[in-house]
Parts: C-alpha cells; structure tokens; sequence
C-alpha cells in the first residue's frame, strides 16, 4: 500500500517574521541596530527529532527545526544574517541555513531555537 504524504497550503499553520538588523555600526564596528521586519508569511514547523547530534542539542536546551515557507522574492533573499520570530508564541531562532526546493515552490530553513539571535 502506498503511503500518503500530506503536502500544501494546509499544513503552513505557524505565522512566522522575518528580522534583519539595520545597518548602524558603532565606532568598533558592532551592529547596533535594532531588528526591523522584513515580512510575514506562513510556515510549517517540522521539529528534528531522533539522531545523536539532535538529542545532543535538546540537552543544551537548543531546538533544531526545519521551517518551511512559500517561495517568493522577499523569501529567497533570507539568509544566515536574518532571524525567523514565531509571531504567535514570540519564540526567536537563529537561521543556519536555507535550501529551496525548486520541485515544489517552497524553501526550507534550517534553524535553532534557544540559541542567541
């Protein structure tokens, strides 16, 4: 029996923003900007779980996640210096890396929660 994968708008049930510092710099070369949103859109939230590293993290109180977004021109310009802020619970991960998937129109970010953004 083959196995049905659910895919789609359906499953993008978190509201998530996109930060990015503002450029000022200080005299030692430090950002020092506030975060200013960039946009909003929806997100599905799939948790890591099972592997060594993964379990390692938890015992750090750090959360690895894959968030999946639409495909958009704001989106495709998040990268690794943008912070991804859960706009229902207010929680903030650091965004490691991003890989889109250009067969299905969306991007996945790899990010982590509980670390420093």
């Amino acid at each position: 029996m083959e196995q049905i994968t659910q895919s789609g708008a359906g499953l993008l049930a978190e509201r998530v923003a996109f930060d990015k510092r503002s450029d000022e710099v200080d005299d030692s070369g430090n950002y020092v900007g506030a975060w200013v949103e960039q946009f909003t859109t929806r997100a599905q939230f799939i948790w890591l779980r099972g592997g060594e590293a993964v379990n390692a993290e938890r015992l750090q109180s750090r959360q690895p996640l894959i968030v999946r977004i639409r495909k958009s021109a704001a989106a495709l310009l998040v990268d690794a210096d943008y912070r991804l802020r859960n706009i229902r619970t207010g929680h903030e991960y650091q965004i490691r890396t991003v890989t889109p998937d250009v067969s299905r129109g969306m991007i996945d970010i790899m990010a982590e929660g509980g670390v420093a953004v």
